[in-house]
């Protein structure tokens, strides 16, 4: 009890912790792609541009679930722009498609 007690001093409600918590993982995997992706011995163009079966990349998806921050990074590391899935979608096309306004201007800036 003291615990909850001493978290809910801090916190307003489970929402805000989690979002937290959340939020500090997120940051962590946010600079462990960026170590990986800096490491001099790593292939980044298999990781960027790598497909899924749908032959959707990392930048379809980031940008498709608007990761902004994510989506940066791919971009700063040299992640392709104009890879195609298989319905033939670019990621700008994706976002823009699925209404992720964010995306498809940070997609739009370098291109």
């Amino acid at each position: 009890e003291i615990a909850y007690g001493l978290v809910y001093h801090y916190f307003r409600n489970k929402e805000e912790i989690l979002d937290t918590i959340f939020l500090d993982r997120w940051n962590i995997f946010i600079d462990a792609v960026k170590a990986i992706l800096s490491d001099p011995k790593v292939e980044k163009e298999k990781i960027l541009d790598r497909p899924d079966k749908q032959g959707r990349t990392p930048l379809h998806l980031a940008s498709f679930k608007e990761n902004e921050q994510l989506t940066k990074v791919l971009l700063d590391f040299g992640a392709k722009r104009d890879m195609c899935d298989v319905s033939g979608l670019q990621p700008v096309e994706l976002a823009a498609k699925a209404g992720r306004r964010k995306s498809k201007e940070l997609l739009e800036e370098g291109a």
